[in-house]
């Protein structure tokens, strides 16, 4: 397994000169075994997005072209994912994940569970490519050894009756950070396959969350307020709608009423601003939903992204 980076092959961690140069040294994770997790570790400037080819939907070219993630990160190293990138990683770093892996039957699986284990092994920060830049990751992200997205408080209460959702959506980490070692080894165990939200995706996440944090581990997680990176509420869904009248909500005791009334409550109270981007907004997360079927007829005519951002974009080979 190589990288090809623009200017350098690294073959397990052999730097071998290529024909192409490049203005900048390369930063270029290797295949070699994650060290042991360094408390004083930083995310490094990584950016990792996931598709099944390097053939995109023209629909996310706003949020990856110059306008946006990569403009505003000019310093940052992007890698993207492929499915085949995917299976050569877990084949040679994370044996055990494979035959997992291989089994997944919902195309989202496959794209939920690398991010994890990029992000375990190399480090750096995992986007949707549905997400939007909106300011730099760094500084205001510089000092974390990882952090969480997490959906708006609003939308989990009303559409799943939890009081609070960890999305995979934007994550951050250092290497080798304990969090996501913990992810990888529930996905693994996990029986269940063909549901993408349980088995890989935040019902998963927001379980190990719960399960991490439960015993105040030495190694934390930080989980970001929505404002950060989900600041939007899903404008597929007619909130109002699914709220109602809350005349009867209103009457109850906070304690006795559900999440759905709570996040309703919480809504309305907004006036129903279903965007809560303020200055410390970073990201904004889209809700294009075109890895589902129901968002097949949006999708638009592919693009190479490799090739459209050549030397940016970096893929394992």
């Amino acid at each position: 397994a190589t990288w090809k980076t623009a200017g350098w092959y690294w073959s397990d961690g052999e730097e071998i000169p290529s024909t192409r140069t490049t203005t900048r040294a390369a930063v270029a994770p290797t295949k070699k075994a994650v060290p042991a997790f360094n408390s004083s570790a930083r995310i490094p400037r990584i950016l990792h997005q996931a598709f099944a080819s390097e053939m995109v939907y023209e629909n996310y070219l706003p949020y990856i072209n110059s306008c946006s993630c990569m403009s505003l990160n000019p310093d940052w190293t992007y890698y993207l994912w492929r499915d085949s990138d995917a299976e050569a990683l877990i084949s040679s770093a994370y044996p055990e994940f494979l035959a997992k892996y291989k089994k997944y039957s919902d195309v989202l699986e496959r794209a939920d569970s690398i991010r994890y284990i990029v992000l375990h092994h190399f480090g750096g920060i995992y986007l949707d490519m549905d997400v939007q830049c909106v300011r730099p990751f760094f500084p205001a992200l510089e000092n974390f050894n990882s952090f969480l997205d997490q959906e708006r408080i609003e939308q989990t209460n009303i559409f799943w009756g939890w009081p609070f959702s960890v999305m995979n959506s934007a994550m951050g980490s250092a290497p080798g950070h304990p969090f996501f070692r913990e992810v990888i080894n529930e996905m693994l165990h996990k029986s269940q396959i063909g549901n993408a939200f349980a088995t890989t995706g935040p019902a998963i996440l927001t379980q190990v969350y719960k399960q991490y944090t439960a015993v105040k581990p030495a190694v934390p997680v930080t989980l970001l307020e929505p404002n950060v990176m989900s600041p939007l509420m899903d404008g597929n869904k007619n909130w109002r709608s699914m709220c109602g009248s809350l005349a009867a909500a209103k009457s109850k005791p906070d304690s006795r009423r559900s999440w759905k009334e709570r996040g309703c409550i919480m809504l309305e109270s907004k006036n129903w601003r279903y965007d809560d981007s303020d200055n410390s907004t970073i990201c904004v997360h889209r809700f294009l939903h075109l890895g589902y079927g129901f968002a097949a007829g949006a999708r638009k005519k592919p693009f190479n992204v490799t090739a459209r951002f050549w030397p940016r974009v970096r893929t394992f080979k």
